[in-house]
């Protein structure tokens, strides 16, 4: 079967893989009730926390009362009600329980301090107040608040933050306790049920923290082009500008615990824990190749259906090894320089310094060993999860030089 054939084949298999275990996600965000998780060393599934957004939802077989009832009433913590690209919707159910998960302190804590994500939009939005000053910015999916207060240090007239989670009720105290009640307005609600404040009809810009694990799991990404398409004035500007997602391989294998514990075999457990994508941090030390960008997002023209795609990737050997794994991450782009402004970016590569984030590694059934300057060819479709569309399924389809070409399955949900 040629390369073509077989990424057909992926595209089509990946939508039906293995769902929901392990925990790891909820280092950071916590799993819907509504799905079963099964506890595991450091990998990613079926968890993760909340980040809304008015597309990414399938309706987890509560019938069709409740999809139609998701259809007016769901609303998207972080934003808005999730609805996927076949207008299928998150049950209200499995979304409460993912709103709530972001009530959690600790979950805001972490976020806060993770001075590789926090200190990178501070500067962003502070490098760029001359361009604020006097505007409007909307903080969509604002959690704690602390995006919409920069905004106002920097000198926005109004920052507006909308968040559904209930979380909101501890960040409005905090602008309070700041003095910035007068410029700083937070809304519990979701992105659809929004009025802007009269006579207010459109914003100057966003500003909003989307990203997710391998950059688009939890599906918030819809909620800000949501926002954009409804409040964004003419010739307004959004932060991040851009996130690409990149690809490297690497010799990391943290599956190799499981062949020898306390001298048993536990292989058996690894194989279930190589289906889903892992979370954790890749040593820098075990990269062997050059990065391949898989896709950018531009926050001013991406739309829905660009959020499930398939892209080509050519990797090339720096360093002998055996290749074990595929290691996602992205960059995040604040480049406002067409509107006069100032350019930065932050990373979560491995050997960047670690975010929260860290990298989602997907763990390879076979070894391939590869010579300094030998090279890796591929695809990388990901699609969002046809029963859960906060989550996605990735096909990765791979080959070394003339070796054969080989199909793995991965689940992110």
């Amino acid at each position: 079967m040629d390369m073509d054939t077989l990424t057909h084949t992926a595209r089509h298999r990946h939508r039906h893989t293995e769902t929901e275990t392990h925990r790891h996600i909820t280092q950071h965000k916590t799993p819907p009730a509504a799905l079963d998780t099964q506890p595991c060393a450091q990998a990613i599934s079926a968890s993760a926390g909340p980040r809304s957004g008015p597309s990414g939802g399938g309706a987890t077989g509560h019938g069709a009362a409740a999809e139609d009832a998701a259809q007016t009433e769901c609303g998207g913590a972080r934003g808005g009600c999730p609805v996927g690209p076949a207008g299928k919707r998150v049950s209200l159910e499995s979304d409460a329980s993912y709103f709530a998960s972001y009530s959690r302190l600790a979950i805001h804590e972490e976020m806060l301090s993770d001075a590789v994500r926090t200190d990178g939009y501070r500067h962003a939005i502070e490098s760029n107040g001359g361009l604020l000053q006097g505007k409007v910015v909307l903080d969509v999916g604002c959690g704690s608040g602390i995006l919409s207060m920069f905004a106002a240090r920097a000198g926005a007239r109004l920052a507006i933050g909308v968040d559904a989670s209930d979380i909101i009720e501890q960040a409005r105290a905090v602008v309070a306790h700041n003095q910035l009640a007068d410029r700083v307005q937070l809304h519990h609600s979701s992105l659809e049920a929004l009025d802007l404040p009269a006579p207010l009809e459109r914003v100057d810009f966003l500003v909003s923290e989307w990203m997710g694990y391998g950059l688009l799991y939890e599906s918030m990404l819809p909620t800000l082009i949501h926002a954009r398409d409804r409040f964004l004035a003419p010739g307004g500007a959004v932060l991040p500008s851009a996130c690409s997602l990149l690809l490297v391989g690497s010799s990391h294998n943290r599956l190799a615990f499981f062949d020898d514990v306390y001298g048993f075999s536990f292989t058996p457990i690894a194989e279930p824990i190589r289906a889903e994508a892992a979370v954790e941090i890749v040593p820098d030390d075990t990269v062997l190749t050059d990065e391949a960008t898989l896709r950018t997002f531009a926050m001013l023209t991406v739309t829905d259906a660009d959020l499930d795609f398939t892209a080509p990737f050519a990797l090339t050997a720096h360093t002998a090894g055996e290749l074990r794994s595929l290691v996602l991450h992205f960059d995040t782009d604040f480049d406002l320089t067409a509107h006069g402004g100032t350019s930065s970016r932050f990373r979560t590569s491995p050997g960047s310094p670690p975010t929260h984030w860290k990298q989602t590694v997907l763990y390879l059934r076979r070894p391939l060993p590869l010579a300094a300057g030998a090279r890796v060819e591929g695809t990388l479709s990901l699609s969002r999860n046809g029963n859960y569309e906060r989550g996605y399924d990735i096909a990765a389809t791979l080959r070394a030089g003339d070796g054969p070409v080989d199909t793995q399955i991965f689940s992110m949900s």
